[in-house]
């Protein structure tokens, strides 16, 4: 399972490595549809992180990264 993260813990997760970040949100249909594939993205790159963000939840991360949309 893909972490989903807080805003304090979004920074840390990321400072190290390769991380695929998911910016997504509850009302995002094709954002729901992407999960599946995404859950299975850990086993086939072992070497990348991977976590999700509710774009809802965490706005200063979809400022400082700038995200214009969803999915």
């Amino acid at each position: 399972m893909i972490p989903i993260l807080t805003t304090t813990e979004f920074n840390t997760h990321i400072a190290r490595g390769i991380t695929l970040v998911d910016f997504w949100a509850p009302w995002c249909n094709p954002c729901k549809n992407l999960m599946p594939l995404l859950e299975t993205m850990p086993s086939v790159f072992p070497d990348v992180k991977f976590t999700k963000v509710n774009a809802d939840e965490v706005p200063n991360a979809v400022s400082e990264w700038q995200v214009s949309s969803l999915p």
